[in-house]
């Protein structure tokens, strides 16, 4: 089951959070990948989602949501806004094409 730690999405301003998501491997079932999340709100209104980090060795997407992350705050938009910076954390780990 995929948790969402750290983010409500009924509060206004800017929180950090992340996904848990459950793995397995061939050492273990009980692994968890954790994707960063950052949310913004401000009021009602449209909700918006970026990623990047799809693919861990392309690097343009992630510094901009990285930049975009530090310079935005929820006073500058009108309703919602999530960022995923890592999409792919293994992948952006070790910076890697997703295969």
């Amino acid at each position: 089951m995929t948790t969402l730690v750290g983010i409500e999405f009924s509060k206004d301003g800017k929180q950090f959070g992340y996904l848990g998501i459950p793995h397995s491997t061939h050492r273990s079932a009980y692994g968890l990948t954790t994707i960063p999340v950052i949310y913004l709100r401000n009021g009602r209104g449209p909700r918006a989602m970026i990623s990047a980090g799809v693919h861990g060795d392309e690097y343009e997407g992630q510094i901009a949501l990285r930049n975009l992350t530090i310079e935005l705050s929820a006073q500058d938009i009108s309703g919602s806004l999530i960022l995923l910076p890592m999409a792919n954390a293994p992948a952006v780990e070790a910076a890697l094409p997703s295969t």
